[in-house]
């Protein structure tokens, strides 16, 4: 995955979409939830936004959190399928003979 070059100013969005990832509520261990759009809303009007910045701002940690759910969801299906071609380790310990 290539890293966005971030103009000045935008490595807050990418730093505040880190911290709000921590908020995200699964519905299962291997499942990844999206971030909360309370949390969001919470996070940028603690930080000092009002609308239209607050509304920029979802928009832009959602649209992170979509990629970023894609990308581990992928992630999850490139190695469920290594997994799969990988052979099965062998259930006997292996015997060790005196010489």
């Amino acid at each position: 995955m290539e890293q966005p070059e971030l103009l000045p100013g935008e490595e807050w969005y990418l730093s505040a979409f880190w911290e709000l990832s921590s908020e995200r509520i699964g519905s299962g261990s291997q499942t990844l939830g999206r971030i909360p759009w309370s949390r969001a809303l919470m996070f940028g009007a603690y930080h000092g936004l009002e609308e239209p910045m607050l509304s920029a701002f979802w928009k832009y940690v959602s649209a992170m959190d979509m990629g970023y759910l894609q990308f581990m969801k992928n992630e999850h299906e490139r190695h469920t399928r290594y997994q799969k071609k990988k052979p099965a380790a062998s259930s006997k310990s292996p015997r060790y003979t005196r010489s």
